[in-house]
């Protein structure tokens, strides 16, 4: 994935900087594969799917038709809550394979820390081993989760994928996934779009002359933490990957660090069941 700003992951694995996410992105009428076409015109590389979201099928129709190489795009994908509960990792991800019509998967995540999680890492870690899968990791996983994964597994994840943004920072979880060789990854950027009307992020965005998801985007950026913002629109597409081309300057980084209440939107992963 060349000319991608990236991290690299505790296996020496690259990943992009900047994804698309899918959830809830349907091809009713065609829009997702337009979708998908549109951010691989944008030079997007690096795409966020799910089981749960329903799009695996289309998007591995997508990419299979795009005319590029396997691995010039970098696919994360979910093991459902449902499951994990039933102890189904392996086949479950083998119909995941087959749904995204890939050999092997980039990075694959524990959707939800459910009851069971910790059975399905050690499928998960055997899928690793059998190079089925590049990297593994969850979602979602608090503090105590990733103690759980530490005492019972041989692989640390390479990714916590967490709701993070200005108003929830997750300073504490990201100081333990730094000091364990996680890469702390940021889902919900906007806050579903609460932050976009931030009055102080707006006053750095007119500063910049650019959007507010851009200095907020560019703030992720800047700490190197990977972000998976959703849309559907072409124009919001490139607007989010020319957030790679201006700097923040400190003191407006401090503003941004400033929001921080450690307030956000969606479920703590102790109230998924």
């Amino acid at each position: 994935m060349k000319n991608q700003p990236s991290v690299v992951l505790n296996n020496g694995v690259e990943m992009p900087l900047l994804g698309l996410g899918l959830f809830r992105i349907t091809n009713e009428n065609g829009g997702f594969s337009q979708c998908i076409h549109d951010a691989l015109e944008e030079g997007y590389r690096f795409f966020d799917t799910a089981e749960y979201y329903e799009n695996e099928k289309d998007l591995g129709e997508a990419l299979a038709s795009s005319g590029l190489h396997r691995e010039e795009y970098f696919v994360t994908t979910k093991l459902t809550n449902d499951n994990i509960k039933l102890h189904d990792t392996r086949n479950a991800f083998f119909r995941q394979l087959e749904r995204l019509k890939m050999d092997y998967i980039d990075l694959y995540l524990i959707h939800w820390p459910v009851k069971g999680y910790e059975q399905a890492w050690v499928e998960m870690e055997k899928l690793y081993e059998e190079k089925r899968i590049r990297a593994i990791g969850i979602s979602n996983g608090e503090e105590g989760h990733l103690n759980r994964l530490w005492e019972c597994s041989g692989i640390v994840p390479a990714v916590d994928q967490v709701e993070m943004h200005p108003y929830k920072a997750q300073l504490k979880l990201r100081k333990i996934c730094a000091e364990r060789g996680i890469v702390a990854e940021a889902y919900g950027p906007f806050m579903q779009g609460e932050l976009l009307s931030d009055s102080l992020i707006g006053e750095i965005a007119r500063k910049y002359h650019k959007s507010p998801a851009q200095i907020i985007l560019r703030w992720f950026f800047q700490q190197k933490i990977p972000v998976i913002p959703k849309t559907v629109t072409r124009e919001r597409m490139m607007q989010n990957r020319n957030a790679m081309d201006f700097v923040l300057e400190e003191v407006d980084m401090e503003i941004l660090h400033s929001l921080n209440k450690e307030q956000g939107s969606f479920p703590s992963p102790y109230e998924v069941i």
